[in-house]
């Protein structure tokens, strides 16, 4: 599994390092990294995930708006929104 937070800045998280131990003490194999983009950088990782390079995302700020206005599908919910928080 190849999961990635994605936002700018993140090399602050804490997220990798909870989601590595998440993975491992649940016996899945499997990676999680941070990714800083900006905004134009953005569509490298969603492109990724529609092909199955990565497996999942979590959106941090600033790109919750844009991850819901690049995603194929979203509830309800995040249309009224208007922002996600994973894809």
């Amino acid at each position: 599994m190849r999961l990635v937070l994605l936002g700018s800045p993140v090399a602050h998280s804490l997220s990798p390092a909870m989601h590595r131990a998440a993975l491992a003490h649940a016996g899945l194999p499997g990676d999680y990294r941070a990714r800083d983009v900006d905004a134009a950088g953005f569509a490298i990782p969603v492109d990724e995930l529609r092909r199955g390079v990565l497996d999942g995302a979590n959106v941090t700020m600033p790109h919750k708006q844009l991850a819901c206005r690049t995603s194929d599908r979203q509830t309800d919910r995040a249309t009224r929104i208007g922002a996600v928080n994973t894809l």
